[in-house]
């Protein structure tokens, strides 16, 4: 079995923080990485300098699907920002939608039998 591996964050509002060393560490990968994806609009560090940046979970799960894409399909960064950022706006349209299908509801939902 092997050993745990522990990251120090900050939880704050159900976030978590993670300084750029600590985000580097749990991908496996080296700051210029990091970086890299950073110039390329993946990842938005929060702070005024590499040693002031933190991330939240949103980036950690940006940098975990670049790693994915660029290891399971070979897609260059250029490539992984635009699947990142259209897996974005798909999530969030069915989140949307998902409210839509909920007042569309509503609305077939006979007045007698909303909650309220």
């Amino acid at each position: 079995m092997s050993p745990l591996k522990s990251f120090s964050g900050t939880l704050i509002d159900d976030e978590f923080r993670l300084s750029l060393e600590d985000l580097c560490h749990a991908c496996h990968r080296e700051r210029g990485w990091v970086i890299t994806l950073i110039e390329e609009g993946i990842l938005q560090p929060r702070g005024k300098g590499p040693s002031d940046w933190f991330f939240d979970n949103l980036d950690m799960l940006h940098a975990r699907r670049v790693m994915r894409l660029q290891r399971d399909l070979q897609v260059n960064l250029a490539g992984a920002a635009v699947i990142v950022q259209l897996l974005d706006k798909m999530q969030a349209l069915q989140h949307r939608l998902g409210h839509v299908d909920d007042d569309i509801t509503d609305i077939k939902t006979p007045i007698s039998l909303r909650a309220g």
